[in-house]
Order: structure tokens, then C-alpha cells, then sequence
């Protein structure tokens, strides 16, 4: 099947901005070691969990060996024997203090002030563990805020998350400098935060691309020559793993959010190793877009970063205006709008 592209000329219906803060908003002046985040967007109700009901059933065999209990006797069913009982469950003061749990069965009193809905205390923490490829794996803990809405922020670079039902939640993603700062925004909690040392992430070159709600954007690198499809086509559905670019084969792709939220907010950073490579070329970098039912005839509002010669982060806001929906199914080519990328062999 072939895919029509259309080659978007900036200035033409596109219009990229080079800005300091307007995308994801940073207090200005602030460093890596401080950057503070804006407020959040809106929160979004977390999901009840059911409960089963918890039913008495007073009629299974009980304990013969009640020490002091006078015996019971039990009618007798045809072809069995008399059952000796230690106490009749119907009776007992217990019994009737039972009797009534059941319909007035509730979330434990405790939850909200200390205690999650399962009755256990609440807990909240991040930590950034380094992992392989220049990667830091967050694990997030906020049990009393399951299945809430999670801001993840670095640097410029900030996705949204669900938490898990349990509260617990981990997440991997590139490092941006060889000291990041990492926060997360609980929704309608508190705001952790976490540092790693990572001296490997100086080992990649990366470029992000981050957009709110359903726009279609994507990275596409095109390593050494490669077309669409080749194995060295590398985008979110060819993303290959950390472990190509440890072998010096090539770079990969970490897709991170969930588009599943309300208003998601998504990003995709591309890595590639620095240093000898097992071919020399160029890394051409576009970025493309496609036309969708939810976003043609609108406007798309995206943001690419990619480091500056002094290691710090450059934003550029892309603004286009997406045709209309007879164009749906057509992919939308904006080139120019990352460098390059130049390897060297060994």
C-alpha cells in the first residue's frame, strides 16, 4: 500500500517558534537542580474499585474441640451419623453480633486520613535508578492515589502517566543530562522528586518531540542512508531497544505517556550513541504528522528539544495548521526542524 506524504514547507502552513518557555512553562532563570513546574492540567477523577461483598456462612462444620462447651446435637440426615458440636453458631452471642456487618460493610473509617481505601498506610516516593543506555527507571509510589493522573517532568521534558491500582508505578526514561532532576505531580497529591547520576547520558546524542492531546506526531530517523522500512528507519513503530545502541549499531526510541488519559500529554525522545559506530554517515531526522480524524482541520501545537552546543536545551514550537478530513490517511513530512545527526566510524 502506498502512503501519500506531503513535504510542509516552514512559513508556508507551518510555523516554528524558537522559544524559552511556552510549551511547558519554567520559571525563568531556574537551573536543572530547581526547575519548579507550573500548574498542573485538569486533575481527572480516579476510578472506584469494587469490593466483593463478605458473606457469613454460618452453616459450614465448625471445631469440635471447644474446651468447656457443652455438646450440641445436630439432626441427623439419612445415612450419615449425629454431628457432636462444641456450640451452635446460631445462637451465640457472637452470631448476633455478626448478623449485622454485612449490609453496613464499608470503605475502613481510616481512609483518607493516613489509610488507602484497603486499609493500609499511605506511602509516596520516587526513585531514579540508572539502567542501560543513559536510561533512568522511575519508580513511583502513591498508594493512596491509584489509577490517578501522574505529571512526569524533566527538565523541559514533561508526559503523563495513569498510576497502577496499587498505587505503584515504574517508567523508563532517557536521561537528558548526566544529573537530572525528576518530579512528578501527583493528581490531587503531593509533589515528589529524585535525582540520579548518570555520566552515561553523555554517551548520546537524543532529540525529544512532546504534544498534548491526539496530534498524530512522530520521529522518524533515517540512520546511514536508510528508506522507510529499512531496518535503520527507526520511529515508534520500529523502535528497537537500548541494547542496539550499547552494541554501536545504532539508536533507538522511547515512547512515553498514555494516550489513553484524558487531555494526554505524550513525548518521544530518539537516542543514539556519540563516539565510533559501526558505520559513518548521517542521522537525518524528520518529524511527520498524520492527518487523523481527530486532528485534521485543526490546528496542531507540538515542541521539539535537541541540545545546543552548550549542552543545554533548545525548544522550538512547531504551530500547523492540519488539512482537512479528505486528507485523512496522509502523513504530513516537516523536515528541517531537528539537526542532523553525524557519525563517525570506527
Amino acid at each position: 500500500m502506498t502512503i501519500k506524504r506531503r513535504l510542509i514547507s516552514a512559513g508556508m502552513t507551518m510555523a516554528v517558534a524558537f522559544v524559552a518557555g511556552h510549551f511547558v512553562q519554567s520559571q525563568a532563570g531556574a537551573t536543572q537542580s530547581n526547575v519548579v513546574p507550573q500548574a498542573s492540567v485538569k486533575s481527572q477523577q480516579p476510578a472506584t474499585v469494587a469490593r466483593p461483598a463478605v458473606k457469613a456462612n454460618f452453616n459450614r462444620p465448625v471445631n469440635t474441640d471447644v474446651i468447656g462447651a457443652a455438646p450440641v446435637k445436630m439432626p441427623a440426615e439419612p445415612g450419615f451419623a449425629t454431628a457432636t458440636l462444641g456450640f451452635d453458631p446460631q445462637t451465640s452471642a457472637l452470631a448476633t453480633r455478626l448478623a449485622g456487618l454485612e449490609p453496613r460493610y464499608n470503605t475502613p473509617r481510616g481512609a483518607g486520613l493516613g489509610l488507602n481505601e484497603f486499609g493500609l498506610p499511605c506511602e509516596n516516593a520516587l526513585s531514579a535508578t540508572p539502567i542501560e543506555g543513559g536510561m533512568v527507571r522511575l519508580s513511583i509510589t502513591a498508594s493512596c492515589a491509584p489509577l490517578a493522573r501522574l505529571e512526569v517532568v524533566q527538565d523541559r521534558l514533561r508526559f503523563a502517566l495513569r498510576n497502577s491500582v496499587t498505587g505503584d508505578l515504574s517508567v523508563d526514561v532517557p536521561a537528558l543530562s548526566t544529573l537530572p532532576v525528576f518530579i512528578v505531580e501527583v493528581e490531587d497529591g503531593p509533589l515528589l522528586t529524585a535525582t540520579a547520576q548518570m555520566p552515561e547520558a553523555a554517551a548520546y546524542d537524543r532529540v525529544a518531540l512532546q504534544w498534548q492531546g491526539h496530534s498524530g506526531v512522530q520521529i522518524h530517523a533515517f540512520e546511514m542512508g536508510a528508506d522507510y522500512d529499512d531496518a535503520g528507519h527507526v520511529w515508534a513503530g520500529n523502535a528497537h531497544d537500548a541494547a542496539r545502541a550499547e552494541a554501536a549499531q545504532g539508536g533507538f526510541m522511547v515512547r512515553l505517556g498514555d494516550e489513553t488519559l484524558a487531555d494526554p500529554r505524550m513525548a518521544e525522545v530518539y537516542s543514539h550513541p556519540r563516539g565510533p559506530q559501526r558505520l559513518d554517515g548521517v542521522v537525518r531526522l524528520n518529524i511527520e504528522a498524520e492527518v487523523t480524524a481527530a486532528n485534521c482541520g485543526r490546528d496542531l501545537i507540538a515542541e521539539t528539544l535537541q541540545p545546543a552546543a552548550d549542552g543545554t536545551l533548545t525548544a522550538s514550537e512547531i504551530n500547523l495548521s492540519v488539512p482537512g478530513c479528505d486528507a485523512a490517511g496522509e502523513f504530513l513530512v516537516l523536515k528541517n526542524l531537528l539537526r542532523d545527526l553525524k557519525v563517525a566510524s570506527n
